[in-house]
């Protein structure tokens, strides 16, 4: 997806962790780089959210930028540094959150638990069936274990034909 600017300045990685606690949201001077950083590091946000709610038929987006600001989830974005001339395009992202989840146990009992909820995932159409969202994902799940030793599993068994 292209954004109509360089976006390997603003992404420097092969995926980019997006949230609240980013330095790019706090302090920011009238007309500093670290202003026009913002305002770019939103464009991306808000269009690859209006992508996402377009390929699901959303009137508007899930994923925007200031949502992610007011919460506590996490943005990851895949880009490809070589797309549109090397200024880069964003392939996909997934976000997520921890999320308070009544379930109830083999024992008829409810249970809270926290898991790691997975909110929004778009892939941009020339990147589909490539396996850029599987690469995601198990970027998301590394993440996570690594962070809080907790393990994620993702059920991907609807998308994939897998049988045990």
């Amino acid at each position: 997806m292209d954004c109509g600017f360089n976006i390997n300045h603003v992404l420097p990685e092969e995926i980019t962790l997006l949230d609240a606690s980013a330095d790019f949201w706090k302090n920011t001077s009238v007309g500093g780089g670290r202003e026009f950083m913002r305002q770019q590091i939103c464009t991306v946000i808000d269009r690859i959210g209006e992508g996402s709610a377009q390929s699901q038929g959303f009137l508007t987006p899930i994923t925007t930028s200031q949502k992610l600001r007011a919460t506590d989830h996490r943005l990851y974005i895949l880009k490809d540094a070589t797309a549109n001339g090397y200024r880069g395009g964003v392939i996909g992202y997934v976000k997520v959150a921890r999320k308070k989840l009544l379930l109830v146990d083999p024992k008829g009992q409810q249970q809270q638990y926290e898991p790691l909820c997975l909110l929004d995932f778009f892939i941009d159409v020339p990147y589909q069936r490539q396996g850029h969202g599987t690469k995601l994902l198990n970027f998301v799940t590394k993440v996570s274990e690594d962070q809080g030793g907790l393990s994620v599993e993702f059920d991907l068994s609807r998308f994939y034909s897998t049988r045990q």
